[in-house]
């Protein structure tokens, strides 16, 4: 037969010899001749869907060991036994499990050198005929191959599983390549990696620190976090830079980083997914097209396996959180009233005037009726008796608190050979450390797969979730603002009000009500139809389905709203996505060339409505609290939304010896989101990769150098980054006048709003070492974004509030490496290390020409804006007032420095009225005596870091493992927006008990605090920026696997205990409470936001206990 006659094996599948024999002989011109029952106690064949060669087939199948064939004719071959010795043989039995001694059902076990051999059962059993000193060779896929010496008639056997996985399938977008066979960058994370993770992940936080050069920021450790996920640089000034996520084929639309409602990726239960794929090159992303600037991340859900017995897996989880103050300890009663002393009569001191607070504090008529010409000092000043509250508030205490969590998630899968199915039931309740906040979740879903025909198969996926969620974000600023000396409750039992349009008490904040509830549903159906062995043709149809409300409750005394009482607002809003889309593929393989042609053609439609209504002045608080109950209106709002896209691409993919691969990938968009002439985007790509290990002459080095892959890709994504109607004109109904309603224009439009571009460039070296043992890659990329959208805001005059335009282009280069180290691989002991690292480097190539830089945040006063992009520089410098290393020391120097009018005059401020010693000493940048915007300049440091990344060890003994998860980030500065907002705060407001290492306590210039006199230390400056390089460890984790022998007699084939603890530890000189996380949700997504550290939320430690069961 002809080594390299070709035999296309149209799907995944388990067949007999003899039809391994019938594949063939329809496939070719043979005919095989043999006894009828020659094969009887042959094992089962495992074929993977594929092309093989068929003398490779018949090694599979036969071994050949034990057979004479014979070539009667050009087409004619009988096949049969050699006559062998015969010996007295023996029943041998014995189990096949995994090193956790599960069971591992299917697996192939010959007896060497014959044609004898038997497949496990279910639970791991098999039984054959065999001699004691006979071989056995046990071979299952991902796992490695075993030879086993009879040495007893029971026998139990432990296979390791293969670390190699370059055969592993990985999902690349409407297609699966092997790993060892893709042409692009991509990261792949295994159910059994993802099996490890805390409950209190979600799918976009558990892949935190595992791949190099996804940046993955958790913003807190509230139920409703915001979580980042930014590959290989921001790609957005101003909006979002979060990659496309796509669940089973289907892109999910209401994935983003809030971490309320609206984000649908909090829905998905981890236990559902088999695998989670990150592609971040041109060649792998760009398929994706207007959605692929920011990377793609594919999800794949758990599905039935066919021949599977039925099977239920229950996972319970229970968890305590702990709240961690750390460095986070305000001022108490006494030591609050020392410091608004010390502070008031410093300002007295040093301004020689009274202002309304210092009267407030100390006796002013008493002050005057000392009628002296000493000078004054602090013994003169009287503190009034009513200066202060006689409370002594703990507000941490009050607000904080230790809270749990639970979560359960029930499945049931199974299939025959024709259905395969798989359902779970998800609830889980995560209560916040913040009083009063926690997301509530419940979720079911389906898969279903039925083989029709040969040639029809039907697939369903469908998902149901509904979420609850309310968020205290925020409430620790209201803390800080609050006085320690003050109560939090009045006589009768309500909440101690100050009546203060600015102060709230805390209290208020915890009690007030701002919950959103969410309901979500997609159903997906694919019909696929095989009309011949290398042809695919499918169709789907999908629909999302949402609705939600936000409701908020703010009663009387919350901040800002207490010149109208309680107030009551109600936002509901529906959302329905459907999406048609039609593919083909097309594979064929000839002689040493295969090729595989995929086309697709979709079209999508969005629509989206909100309502949104709103009173105030309630007379009750606690029940009637329905909209009509407010004596008071404002005018509802209503808002529609509606967009459409269609989409053609192609891809083919070529295969050259298994060694010179290709791929090359056209796609074309049309949206209704640009104006004529250019709402549509053309994305082409292309990628190329040679397996130098697959190479003849490195055949002598295959345990040396087993893998090596070299790799480089070309393409262009692109995104619609902007709003449905931003390039239209829009209008905006404001109050009504007695002349009639006001219509002001809200956007002025832009017909020429193009599409943002992105071009990459990615090289890459895949390899494995010695064995496999040791793997990794290296890569550097090259990411230019051209026609970035910015949203301008325009004078008041225009009669528009703002307008989109395409404003800048700029450049992310970057360089990645990762490296996994398997150090022991035993049956009863193994031990891998895994480490990453990325660099970013950013710059603004260019502006439209009318402007010179951007300054962020937009919105921000001049001398509070901390962020500055320039043409030609690297992005992220933070820009504000350099200072001199230290606090102002005396008043002289101060009065020195001002500026001098010609007759000797001194000019009346330097920085501020204010100045003071102890103060903030900016250096005047261009020399004439005054500190304003013009002596604002660039600090020589930045928000992105130098290097950033992860790492891991997973230890294994018998049936104990322990996991751990490290992320670090080195070189960046983080502003601690607390040193502006709370040491420069309101007069009345406490402190941070860290200010006592400042000025005001220690009299030293060089000290890390200034002094605290009003409004003198609020412009921003390098003072305000902190180090943020760290180490945390994420998680921690122990499992136990209970060994199969203390489970036969029971239903139960598989236990497993956890314990985990999460965020661990954190090794930080930052300040602030984490050097990772509080970033404001203002400028979520944005590529300066994640700088800016707001506090919102405490740092939180959680201990979680997992039980998983699996019942056959």
């Amino acid at each position: 037969m002809s080594q390299n006659a070709k035999i296309k094996i149209e799907k995944n599948q388990t067949v007999t010899v003899d039809e391994v024999f019938d594949i063939i002989m329809e496939q070719t011109d043979y005919t095989f001749i043999y006894k009828v029952d020659l094969f009887k106690d042959f094992p089962d064949v495992t074929l993977n869907k594929g092309n093989i060669k068929a003398n490779d087939l018949l090694d599979k199948s036969l071994l050949f060991a034990g057979l004479n064939f014979k070539l009667i004719n050009k087409s004619t071959i009988v096949i049969e036994e050699k006559p062998i010795s015969v010996k007295t043989q023996q029943i041998i039995t014995g189990n096949v499990s995994d090193s956790y001694k599960t069971p591992l059902p299917g697996v192939t076990v010959l007896l060497k050198k014959t044609n004898i051999g038997v497949a496990t059962d279910f639970d791991g059993n098999f039984e054959i005929k065999a001699n004691i000193g006979d071989v056995l060779k046990f071979s299952y896929v991902g796992y490695e191959t075993k030879e086993v010496v009879i040495d007893k008639t029971k026998l139990k056997v432990r296979l390791i599983e293969d670390v190699s996985s370059l055969d592993e399938v990985v999902v690349i977008g409407y297609g699966t390549t092997k790993i060892k066979e893709a042409t692009g960058a991509i990261n792949y994370i295994s159910a059994k990696e993802l099996s490890s993770a805390p409950v209190q992940n979600t799918v976009q936080s558990v892949i935190q620190g595992r791949a190099a050069g996804v940046n993955v920021m958790v913003q807190s450790s509230a139920p409703d976090s915001p979580i980042s996920v930014i590959i290989r640089g921001s790609s957005s000034l101003s909006g979002d830079s979060q990659p496309l996520w796509v669940i089973d084929g289907v892109p999910e639309y209401g994935a983003g980083t809030s971490g309320d409602i609206s984000n649908t990726l909090y829905n998905l239960n981890l236990d559902d997914v088999e695998s989670i794929n990150i592609l971040k090159d041109a060649a792998s992303a760009a398929i994706y097209g207007s959605r692929a600037a920011n990377g793609v991340v594919l999800v794949t859900t758990k599905r039935g396996k066919k021949g599977s017995k039925p099977q239920i897996d229950l996972s319970i989880t229970t968890s305590i959180i702990a709240p961690n103050s750390g460095k986070y300890r305000l001022f108490n009663s006494e030591e609050y009233k020392d410091h608004i002393i010390s502070k008031t009569a410093d300002e007295i001191l040093n301004s020689s005037s009274w202002s309304t607070n210092a009267k407030m504090i100390f006796d002013y008529d008493a002050f005057l009726a000392l009628n002296t010409s000493t000078q004054y000092n602090r013994d003169m000043l009287t503190v009034l008796p009513d200066a202060f509250g006689d409370g002594d508030t703990n507000w941490w205490d009050e607000i904080v608190q230790q809270s749990t969590s639970q979560r359960y998630n029930l499945a049931v899968s199974g299939g025959s050979e024709a259905t395969r199915y798989r359902a779970s039931l998800t609830y889980g309740k995560n209560d916040g450390v913040v009083v009063n906040s926690y997301s509530k979740n419940y979720g079911l879903t389906l898969n279903l797969d039925t083989d029709v025909s040969d040639k029809f198969t039907y697939r369903l996926n469908m998902s149901a979730t509904s979420r609850e969620s309310q968020g205290k974000n925020g409430v620790l600023e209201k803390i800080t603002s609050f006085r320690p000396d003050l109560p939090a409750y009045n006589e009768d039992g309500t909440f101690y009000n100050p009546d203060s349009y600015f102060k709230e008490n805390p209290l208020v904040s915890i009690n007030n009500t701002n919950k959103g509830v969410s309901n979500n549903m997609r159903i997906n159906n694919s019909f696929i139809y095989k009309p011949l062995s290398n042809l695919t043709l499918k169709t789907s149809a999908n629909i999302s389905l949402s609705n939600s409300t936000y409701n908020t409750f703010n009663h009387s005394g919350t901040s800002y709203a207490s010149n109208r009482g309680a107030y009551r607002s109600l936002s509901k809003g529906n959302g329905n996505t459907m999406v048609w889309e039609n593919m083909v593929t097309y594979f064929e393989e000839i002689n040493d060339h295969k090729i595989d042609f995929t086309g697709v053609y979709s079209m999508e439609q969005s629509k989206s409505d909100r309502l949104t209504g709103s009173a105030y002045d309630y007379f009750d608080e606690e029940k009637l609290i329905s909209l009509n109950y407010g004596t008071n209106f404002n005018r509802p709002t209503e808002s529609f939304s509606e967009t459409h896209i269609v989409s053609a691409l192609g891809r083919i993919r070529y295969d050259f010896k298994k060694r010179y691969l290709a791929t090359f990938t056209l796609r074309a968009d049309g949206s209704s989101r640009f104006g004529d002439g250019n709402s549509w985007g053309y994305f082409p790509s292309g990628g190329i990769a040679w397996l130098i290990s697959e190479e003849p002459f490195m055949k002598s080095l295959q345990k040396t150098i087993p893998y090596l892959k070299l790799r480089t890709s070309l393409g262009k994504s692109g995104s619609q980054n902007v709003s449905a109607y931003g390039w239209r004109k829009l209008l905006q109904a404001t109050n009504s006048f007695e002349e009639g309603a006001l219509v002001p224009g809200s956007n002025i439009g832009n017909s020429n709003l193009q599409w943002e571009e992105t071009k990459q460039l990615d090289i890459g070296l895949d390899f494995a070492l010695l064995n496999n043992k040791l793997s990794g890659t290296l890569g550097y990329y090259e990411r230019t974004i051209d026609n970035m959208i910015f949203t301008k805001r325009l004078a008041p005059s225009s009669g528009y509030a703002t307008t989109p335009y395409n404003v800048a282009s700029i450049t992310n280069n970057g360089l990645e490496f990762d490296l996994t180290y398997n150090i022991i691989r035993k049956d009863d002991i193994s031990l891998k290390v895994s480490a990453n690292i990325a660099r970013n480097w950013g710059k603004l190539n260019k502006l439209d020409g009318v402007l010179e830089s951007l300054n962020f945040p937009t919105g921000w006063g001049a001398t509070s804006q901390a962020i500055t992009a320039t043409p030609g520089e690297s992005l992220g410098n933070w820009y504000g007032f350099q200072t001199a290393g230290r606090w102002f020391a005396t008043a002289e120097e101060i009065i020195a420095l001002r500026e001098r009018a010609t007759t000797g005059y001194s000019n009346n401020k330097y920085l501020h009225t204010g100045d003071v010693p102890g103060g903030l000493y900016p250096i005047d940048q261009n020399g004439d005596g005054k500190i304003d915007i013009e002596d604002r300049v660039k600090l020589n440091s930045t928000f992105n870091p130098v290097a950033f990344g992860g790492f891991s060890m997973q230890f294994r003994y018998k049936a104990f493992s322990l996991n751990s998860q490290f992320t670090y980030s080195y070189g960046n500065k983080k502003y601690w927006y607390a040193m502006q907002s709370l040491i420069n705060s309101n007069h009345w407001d406490n402190k941070f008990a860290i200010i006592e290492n400042g000025y005001s306590y220690t009299g030293d210039p060089y000290s890390q605090f200034p002094s605290n006199p009003v409004n003198s230390n609020y412009q921003f400056n390098e003072n305000f920026i902190f180090d943020a390089s760290y180490i945390k460890l994420n998680n921690l984790s122990v499992n136990y696997n209970v060994p199969k022998d203390f489970l036969k007699k029971g239903m139960i084939s598989k236990l497993v205990f956890s314990l985990q603890a999460t965020n661990v530890f954190t090794i930080t000189k930052y300040p602030g409470m984490d050097p990772q996380g509080n970033w404001d949700s203002e400028w979520n997504g944005s590529f300066f936001g994640m700088g800016i550290d707001r506090g919102i939320y405490p740092p939180a430690r959680a201990y979680n206990f997992n039980m998983k069961l699996t019942f056959k």
